[in-house]
Order: structure tokens, then C-alpha cells, then sequence
């Protein structure tokens, strides 16, 4: 800059010769710079329409994603109604009576139950007749040709059979029937059960941030609708639509998401390209029409080069960062600290992750894993694999089975995309680690004997197979589990071994955890690393 302000005050200088205006000043900008500026606006534009394509494509995924778990929750409620029937209508047909009959269902009836009303049907010997009945009084007669059509089919398939019935001022049941063939006759259990037009969700529940319309059917008629969470039908946005089987029938489940269920981030990630886009490119401009008036073009590519290098990689920085837990739980009875280093080839963000979630009780729950690939896909599906992997691990699923179920939402054919990932439960209170790996390097125990890889049965990396296994150790007071993905061990010209004794020669356990990771940094990848790296440290205190 130096230089270039010294030319500007030579000629300029008292004395000069001065040029003709229309040599001296052009009346308009360069066509190098009109060509800058437009390639720029082309790229932005592409950037900015690609990102946001792919956001939608990505909230479409996850939207489904949350359809197919709601609908797999609602599928089990029928589970429970059959058993309940079943049971009942196999005492009274089996010999025991009309009382072994209501002794058996009373519990489900009323208050202390699901069922507004439950009656007992003799089909057989003899015409059909009603002999026991419990609750309030049925929407439909039990003994009218449409209670005994969905008896018969029930006890033509062996399972529970299912009817809407419509009542006065607009009420709904839905009517359960469960009839089976024993040495005492022919006997069908039927019940009712209040169904509310309009739900409200539990705040807190994982279906809380969605508008959902449930319909009787296969197909989204407003005839046929049961229940919904919102009072503007049908459902705006990109719905997703999922049939769940429910005894002998189908309910169609309607969702749509009140907010973006990829984060705020994603949503404006298209804006925000655009905004450092048109940015740089009007940057670029203005450096490239003063370099060309001064035919300094190595300079002027130069100089953009670095302003576009530099913007991108931040923006790809700052969304692997938002991505990323932005500060872990605070729990009693354990420290924690993680670290995550972008690697230093190129400016995509990539798909490494580290995740610690508290399940309640004295259990925690933390996954390490690491999508194949660069790039805003690599990254959403990390985002994806990150939020499948907590609520699988909410609703009970052991590493294993989270694993599995995790591994079904890729697939290396047809998504081009793999995942490895290293996943456990700890319990504070005993010391109990369970772990499982999804082609994850091992984690590491370092204790007073030393460091060493802690033996794990390898499965294979998620989106290639969907067999796992957990293995469990005892992690004692004062112990730390490190688990990192393989940014920090692999180089390409040594074998990961190598390089996971080089951690373990590195790692000082009678270091605080935030200094331990400092040092194994240093010792390991001192002038950054090439790829990715995530790492996150446990220790019971």
C-alpha cells in the first residue's frame, strides 16, 4: 500500500506533465472488473441457491425422520388395547365366567384406564347376545350389525379390529373389538375410547415442535380426520405424510415443523452466503478496478484470492462450530472438556462431531464420530446423525441398538456417504461404560498404570451394515476415557497404530482434562492438522 500511495503522490506531483482527461480517468469501469463482479453475483447466486436446495432437502430428511418416530410410537399403542381385550375375552370364553371377565378389563375402564366403555358379546352358541358391559353407555350397539361385522373380522384375523364412531355434537371414539373361539363359545371383547378432536402436546416431549393432522385411512381427507395440534388445516409448509398400521386399519400422520428443525443457522445459512458473497465479490471488484488502472493484475488476484479464502473458510468454520455443542453439561461427579480443530486442506466444513447428553439419573450418554466427505452435505448429514443419536438415546436405546437404528438413515450406494462413530453410556453413580463402535478408532483409558486402547468389537461404519455389538467396562474415580475421531491418529504415511501410541505417550493423567488435551495437541499435530479433529475427554471425579 505503501508503494501504491507513492505512485498516486508522483503523479500527482507539482510539475508533472499532465495527460489527457480521457487518457488519465476512464469514464466507466474496467471489463476486467465487469467480469469479476458478474462472475461473483454468478457464483453467489449459484452458492446461495445451492444451500438452500439443500437445506430444504436436508429439513424434508429430518421432518421425515421425526414423522417415521412419531408414527413408530403411535403404531405401539394397539399393542396394549389387544393385550387388555385379548386377555378378558379369552377368561370369558375359556369357562371363567362374565365376573373373571370384568375383574380382568375393570382397571381399563373409567378414569383408571383407557376405555370409556367396555362390553362383553357372546357370538357363539346361539344368536349374538350381550352379556356384560362396564363404563358409560356405547357410542355403537354391541349387538347392531356393524359391532358384529368388526367382531367377526377380528375373529376371522386373530387381531385387534378397529372403528371410528361418530356421536351427538361432534364426539369420536374409536372402537376396539378382540373376539376369540374356546371351549365355553364364541366371545368378542368390545370397548370405546374418547378421542379429542384437537390435542395438545406436552411442551418438552420431542413432538412439541411439530403441527400434526391424524386421519382415519389411508388417504388426508378432512372427513376423515381425528385428531391435530393447530386450528389452520390443511398443514402448510412441506408436510411429510406417514401411514402407521393401528389394528386392522391404517391412520395416515400428517407433520409439518413450527420451526426449523435443522437450527436457525441452516435456515439463514443461504442468506448469509449471499451477504458474504455480494460482499466480497463488490470487495473484489473495487481491489481488481484500482489493481488493472495500475496493471498490477498478479497483485489484484492475489489479493481476492485471499479475501475469498479467508471468507469462506470462516463462514465454513463458524457453521462446523454452530453445529457443535456449544458448551457441555455441567454434571456431578464428572469432568469433562473437548476440543475441535478444522483441519487445514481447502475451505469446507467437515463432518466431525463430538456429543455428551445427560439421560437422567446418575447416566450420561456421548458419541464421537466423523461423516466421510467435506462440504455443507457432509455437514447436515453430521447434524442429521448428531440429533437421530440423542433421541434414540432419550428413548432408551442402548449404543448398539442406536447404532443400528442411526446406521438405516444412510446408505453408501445410494447416499455416497458413510459414517464412523464411537458411542457409550456411563452410569456415575457405579462406574459401569458401555460402548459400542460403528468402524470408530478406540478410545483410550488413561489411568495410573498408563495409557492403552481400550479393546472394542469393530462394526462396521454406519450406512455400510447394521450389525453391533456393546461391550462394557468399569471406569474407576480419577480414570479418563479420551475418545477423538481419526484426524488426530491417522497420517498417511503410518498405520494408525502409530500413531495411537503416539497419544498414548503424550496423554499425562495427572494433568486436568483441559490441559491433557492441550498437550496431546502439541505432541501430535503441532502444525495443524490435515484433516478434522474432535475429541472429547470423561473422567469420574
Amino acid at each position: 500500500m505503501a508503494l501504491t500511495d507513492q505512485r498516486v503522490r508522483t503523479e500527482s506531483a507539482p510539475g508533472a506533465t499532465p495527460e489527457p482527461a480521457a487518457g488519465r480517468r476512464r469514464a466507466g469501469p474496467h471489463l476486467a472488473t465487469v467480469l469479476a463482479v458478474l462472475a461473483g453475483v454468478v457464483i453467489t447466486a449459484g452458492l446461495t441457491a445451492g444451500s438452500r436446495v439443500n437445506y430444504l432437502r436436508v429439513e424434508h430428511r429430518l421432518t421425515t425422520l421425526q414423522a417415521r418416530l412419531t408414527a413408530s410410537a403411535l403404531a405401539v399403542a394397539p399393542v396394549d388395547v389387544q393385550r387388555r381385550l385379548g386377555r378378558a375375552a379369552t377368561l370369558a370364553a375359556s369357562g371363567d365366567g362374565t365376573a373373571a371377565f370384568e375383574q380382568a378389563i375393570a382397571s381399563s375402564v373409567g378414569t383408571t384406564g383407557p376405555f370409556a366403555s367396555v362390553e362383553l358379546v357372546r357370538l357363539a352358541p346361539g344368536p349374538p347376545r350381550l352379556v356384560a358391559t362396564l363404563g358409560a353407555r356405547p357410542l355403537l350397539d354391541p349387538t347392531s350389525a356393524a359391532a358384529l361385522a368388526q367382531d367377526r373380522r377380528a375373529l376371522a384375523s386373530g387381531n385387534l379390529s378397529l372403528l371410528r364412531v361418530r356421536g351427538p355434537g361432534g364426539t369420536q371414539r374409536f372402537g376396539y373389538a378382540m373376539a376369540t373361539r374356546q371351549r365355553a363359545g364364541t366371545y368378542a371383547a368390545y370397548a370405546e375410547q374418547l378421542v379429542p378432536h384437537h390435542v395438545t402436546l406436552r411442551a418438552g416431549s420431542i413432538d412439541a415442535d411439530l403441527r400434526f393432522a391424524l386421519y382415519f385411512g389411508p388417504d388426508a381427507r378432512p372427513a376423515t380426520l381425528v385428531a391435530t395440534n393447530t386450528a389452520h388445516l390443511p398443514l402448510g409448509g412441506t408436510p411429510v405424510s406417514v401411514r402407521v398400521p393401528f389394528g386392522d386399519r391404517v391412520l395416515t400422520l400428517v407433520v409439518t415443523p413450527r420451526t426449523s428443525i435443522a437450527g436457525g443457522l441452516a435456515a439463514d445459512l443461504a442468506w448469509i452466503i449471499a451477504a458474504v458473497g455480494l460482499s466480497v465479490t463488490a470487495a473484489a471488484g473495487v481491489a481488481v478496478e484500482r489493481l488493472v488502472r495500475r496493471r498490477e493484475r498478479a497483485d489484484r488476484d492475489a489479493l481476492t484470492s485471499r479475501q475469498l479464502y479467508r471468507a469462506e473458510r470462516a463462514v465454513a468454520e463458524s457453521l462446523q462450530r454452530a453445529l457443535l455443542p456449544a458448551a457441555l453439561p455441567t454434571l456431578a461427579g464428572l469432568e469433562t472438556a473437548a476440543r475441535y480443530l478444522p483441519g487445514t486442506r481447502g475451505v469446507e466444513v467437515g463432518g466431525d462431531w463430538y456429543d455428551l447428553v445427560p439421560l437422567g439419573g446418575d447416566r450420561v450418554f456421548f458419541s464421537v464420530g466423523d461423516v466421510v466427505g467435506r462440504g455443507v452435505e457432509a455437514a447436515t448429514v453430521m447434524a442429521t446423525l448428531r440429533r437421530a443419536m440423542n433421541r434414540l438415546a432419550a428413548d432408551g436405546a442402548d449404543p448398539a441398538g442406536a447404532l443400528a437404528r442411526v446406521g438405516r438413515l444412510l446408505d453408501v450406494v445410494t447416499d455416497d456417504r458413510f459414517a464412523t462413530i464411537l458411542c457409550g453410556c456411563l452410569d456415575l453413580g457405579t462406574g459401569e461404560l458401555t460402548l459400542a463402535t460403528a468402524g470408530h478408532p478406540p478410545p483410550v483409558l488413561i489411568d495410573g498404570d498408563g495409557c492403552a486402547p481400550v479393546p472394542l468389537p469393530v462394526g462396521p461404519p454406519a450406512g455400510v451394515g447394521a450389525t453391533y455389538t456393546t461391550a462394557g467396562l468399569v471406569l474407576p474415580p480419577g480414570a479418563v476415557l479420551l475418545a477423538y475421531t481419526d484426524g488426530l491418529v491417522e497420517r498417511h504415511d503410518q498405520p494408525v497404530t502409530v500413531g495411537i501410541e503416539r497419544l498414548c505417550r503424550a496423554a499425562q493423567p495427572a494433568l486436568g482434562l483441559e490441559a491433557l488435551l492441550d498437550d496431546v495437541l502439541r505432541a501430535l499435530v503441532p502444525a495443524g492438522p490435515p484433516d478434522d479433529i474432535a475429541l472429547l475427554a470423561l473422567r469420574r471425579t
